[in-house]
């Protein structure tokens, strides 16, 4: 925005909410998991833009922090996100969400799988359904690993996690052992 540029030209903003939506719709995520810099640079121009035209507003207020933290935190994790370097607790507990969720759903279609095997007449789609859902959230389980390994390959947690998923999902326990 041109300085001098009037922000009730650009978009005249009624509430903190509508700010919060544009700004959000401005964000544009990359491949590679990273905000794409010139998408935030317009997000902030969007809140700063709604600070302006909504000064007293506690919830702008409110808003334009966590925008802020959001940021910050996605500096810390790209920049914590080299190969070799320490894994800081945001990222951690943002691999653990993806973790369980890899995990639960890798364990839950062997359970269903299972389940269906262990009828008295089981249903071959059926079955074959399931070694289908298997695969997929086994993959995805393991794309998630991937990421995670390359980005922090010397974080024994990690491994030490890796190890289990390879113990309880793939049943290898000689990979896992190593």
């Amino acid at each position: 925005m041109p300085p001098g540029t009037k922000t009730t030209t650009i978009v005249k903003f009624t509430d903190a909410r509508e700010v919060e939506i544009l700004s959000r719709c401005a964000r544009k995520w990359r491949s590679d998991e990273s905000l794409d810099y010139a998408a935030v640079a317009l997000a902030e121009r969007v809140m700063r833009a709604g600070l302006l035209q909504l000064p007293l507003s506690a919830t702008m207020a409110i808003l334009y922090s966590n925008f802020l933290r959001e940021q910050e935190h996605q500096q810390k994790f790209s920049a914590g996100s080299r190969p070799g370097r320490a894994l800081d607790l945001v990222a951690f507990v943002e691999f653990q969400k993806h973790y369980r969720m890899a995990l639960k759903d890798a364990l839950m279609s062997v359970r269903q799988f299972w389940e269906l095997l262990l009828r008295t007449s089981p249903n071959y789609e059926a079955l074959t359904k399931a070694v289908k859902k298997i695969n997929t959230t086994v993959q995805r389980a393991e794309q998630v690993y991937r990421e995670v390994l390359q980005r922090h390959s010397n974080n024994s947690r990690m491994l030490r996690m890796y190890a289990k998923f390879l113990e309880r999902v793939h049943y290898d326990l000689w990979s896992a052992a190593k």
